[in-house]
């Protein structure tokens, strides 16, 4: 019996219990499911209004005048030379650009800081257009709301794109003078 003792305590001793959960991954059942880690998704709310301008005014005015003259009792000359010269110009610049999308991207790593690395395309298709929605930056864990979205705003090194090809994309070339312009690199 004490034989049996011993060898059940020594055995007791050798054998070590390891825990079945990772405690830091651990979500309790009424959480929030937000990701977590490499391969959840996150809805990205992309909301962007980009506006820029740019204008220059030029005036310019320069006058040359010169005059000579010479009398004699029989001849009476006069020569006159002027000259005026004056440039004005105004140029602008405008450009405005509006987006407003849900797009889900994936976590794809994580970066040295904690950050996650996402990045998600959409692709939608519109009276015979392709429409391309293209997001990719780092979005902290902090930033992911409990209904698992975030805004566009939070990304950092934010990059979306917004493209689309069709016909009416490609309309504003169906001038024939216009393709032939942009052909000879005049437009």
């Amino acid at each position: 019996m004490v034989p049996r003792i011993l060898l059940l305590l020594l055995f007791c001793f050798t054998c070590s219990a390891t825990d079945l959960v990772e405690i830091d991954k651990l979500r309790a059942l009424t959480a929030d499911k937000r990701a977590v880690g490499i391969g959840d998704v996150v809805t990205l709310l992309v909301f962007e209004d980009a506006k820029a301008g740019s204008s220059a005014n030029l005036k310019e005015q320069g006058e040359f005048e010169m005059s000579a003259g010479a009398r004699r009792s029989d001849l009476n000359w006069q020569y006159g030379l002027g000259g005026m010269s004056s440039n004005k110009g105004d140029a602008a610049t405008q450009r405005n650009g509006f987006i407003k999308a849900h797009v889900t991207v994936l976590v794809q790593g994580v970066d040295d800081y904690g950050l996650f690395v996402v990045q998600g395309i959409q692709k939608l298709q519109i009276n015979g257009e392709e429409q391309v929605i293209s997001v990719s930056g780092k979005l902290r864990k902090d930033d992911i709301a409990a209904n698992n979205t975030a805004l566009s705003s939070r990304l950092l090194d934010a990059s979306i794109s917004f493209t689309g090809q069709g016909t009416v994309s490609t309309g504003h070339d169906s001038n024939l003078f216009s393709r032939l312009f942009r052909w000879f690199g005049i437009l």
